[in-house]
């Protein structure tokens, strides 16, 4: 074999390892982003959303508990389940959020901060303080769905981006191969073409 076809065998070789080591690193890339788009799906809004449910049922709780005027539900639950909304909204402040969550958060924050001061009115004035806790609590719902929607939104950001980077990866993979063949039927040309010697 001739110093020129070894030097071709070498750069046919090299050109199809280079080829396939670099689009493995775009597919590893790719693999990564659905792997973090769905690791984010679940952590993110399915926990979240089970925070939020939560969250709304224990302000269902206290609205069921005022219209009812349900003494032994202030004697003795009304402290644990303030503990439990307090615990709750610490928890889904800790998670990562985007700028719509902050400030939804931050008018449940408000509210509830709102529903504490009439939660001292209602023992002032029963009838006036429970109308507007009523009021408050519906505001605080309002806040819940508000969050619920910014998350279902996100799952739906999260689930295109993982769409994304499977079709990057489908496309990277059949380019990869497409051009896999093309190198091969070159690189068998050039092995196999000899060209013709001078009389």
């Amino acid at each position: 074999m001739k110093t020129i076809n070894k030097v071709k065998w070498i750069l046919g070789i090299s050109l199809i390892f280079a080829l396939i080591a670099t689009t493995n690193l775009l597919d590893r890339h790719n693999f990564q982003q659905l792997n973090h788009s769905v690791t984010s799906i679940y952590e993110d809004q399915l926990m979240t959303k089970d925070l939020l449910l939560d969250m709304h049922t224990a302000m269902m709780e206290k609205k069921i508990a005022i219209a009812t005027r349900d003494d032994a539900y202030f004697e003795g639950g009304h402290a644990a389940l303030e503990k439990e909304v307090a615990a709750l909204v610490e928890r889904f402040s800790s998670k990562e959020s985007s700028y719509e969550e902050k400030r939804a958060l931050e008018k449940l924050r408000s509210n509830l901060n709102t529903l504490q001061v009439e939660k001292v009115a209602m023992k002032a004035d029963a009838s006036l303080g429970s109308e507007n806790a009523i009021a408050v609590i519906d505001k605080i719902s309002d806040n819940l769905n508000d969050l619920s929607d910014i998350q279902l939104e996100d799952g739906r950001r999260q689930v295109a981006n993982s769409d994304r980077a499977t079709n990057a990866i489908n496309l990277f993979t059949h380019m990869e191969i497409i051009i896999l063949i093309i190198l091969a039927i070159m690189v068998q040309v050039i092995i196999v073409y000899k060209p013709k010697s001078e009389p």
